[in-house]
């Protein structure tokens, strides 16, 4: 997604972007972006990870350890310089802030949005977007008005608009949706066999444990006096003008077209596990018992993910609780911001 995201980007500024990876071979490419049935044209220059590179603007699309890892890597390039991680979680903004902002006086302004900006497919000389992610919450440490984040990253992902870090945090979609329907699938994981990970794995089983988890999540978005947006509604507003079908999670998901061809893992080892639940669910789950929000759906899932992949997926989850800046920048909002009453 990072090499669609980039040329979305460049197609939508007119601009060249530069791509850094070391899946691409450097150079000059030059391609076709088609959305909605309109080609346009944009310019990336490939560069290896590694090599030095200027930019007016950063957005890391990569894992948590390698956000971090490039970030260290780029840091003079990156220091002054906006900064948004997409997708972000639980404390990775506050990591990178440390990197970039320890000591300076002129501190870079940091972001995260909640996921990929846009999916879609390389082919050849042609880019074709498959959906792109309307009204898209961007969240600024250190505030909670993130306009001028917003205004600065709009010419590359025209569709982000202003939100909260807390809002962004607890807003990830991948992290409510992957766990429980590779659990659901397992046994299909572990042998290694091929299933289609939405169209064949996603069953009323696996739709009854996302809405579990999610109504939790809502409840602790509650008690942080936070808009309590349900799963299906980030659904409509993200892709309700781009054919959206259905009312419950389960038909949402089955009939999105972009998401026909998505397989399963072959392997528990996996950043549904890694990312989704280590760096998303299991946070999720300490923030939730520091708030007296009861998560017995969203405990039992990460329970019973454990031991299928014999792991301590909670290990990482108070520490990274410790250093968000979420909980403070809520109580902060309860006692001293005037805010909307959360919706029930």
């Amino acid at each position: 997604m990072a090499a669609v995201t980039a040329a979305w980007a460049a197609a939508n500024a007119g601009t060249e972007v530069v791509y850094v990876s070391d899946v691409a071979p450097p150079g000059k490419w030059s391609t076709q972006v088609t959305w909605d049935g309109t080609p346009r044209h944009a310019q990336i220059e490939r560069v290896r990870v590694g090599s030095h590179t200027e930019a007016d603007a950063f957005l890391l699309i990569a894992s948590r350890e390698e956000s971090i890892t490039l970030t260290r890597q780029y840091a003079d390039s990156m220091r002054g310089k906006p900064v948004v991680l997409a997708p972000g979680g639980f404390a990775i903004v506050e990591a990178i802030d440390k990197i970039l902002n320890t000591g300076t006086s002129a501190p870079s302004p940091l972001g995260q949005l909640p996921g990929f900006p846009v999916t879609g497919d390389i082919e050849l000389d042609n880019v074709r977007i498959r959906s792109v992610k309307q009204n898209f919450p961007l969240g600024q440490l250190g505030t909670e008005d993130s306009s001028a984040l917003v205004a600065t990253f709009r010419p590359w992902i025209p569709d982000v608009v202003r939100s909260t870090l807390t809002e962004t945090a607890l807003s990830s979609t991948n992290n409510l949706i992957h766990p429980p329907v590779l659990l659901a699938n397992a046994a299909r994981t572990e042998a290694g066999e091929e299933y289609l990970f939405y169209r064949e794995g996603l069953s009323a089983g696996a739709a009854r444990m996302i809405c579990g988890v999610d109504d939790e999540r809502l409840e602790i978005l509650r008690a942080l006096n936070q808009e309590a947006v349900p799963l299906t509604g980030w659904f409509r507003r993200y892709y309700g003008a781009q054919g959206l079908v259905g009312e419950t999670v389960q038909e949402m998901l089955v009939n999105r077209p972009s998401l026909a061809d998505s397989r399963g893992p072959k392997t528990l080892k996996h950043r549904y596990v890694s990312e989704d639940v280590v760096y998303g669910l299991a946070p999720m789950e300490e923030l939730a018992r520091r708030l007296n929000v009861a998560t017995p759906f969203l405990s039992a899932l990460i329970t019973a993910l454990s031991t299928v992949c014999e792991s301590d997926l909670r290990a990482a989850a108070p520490r990274l609780v410790d250093e968000s800046t979420i909980l403070p920048m809520s109580r902060f909002a309860v006692a001293g911001q005037h805010q909307t009453p959360p919706h029930s």
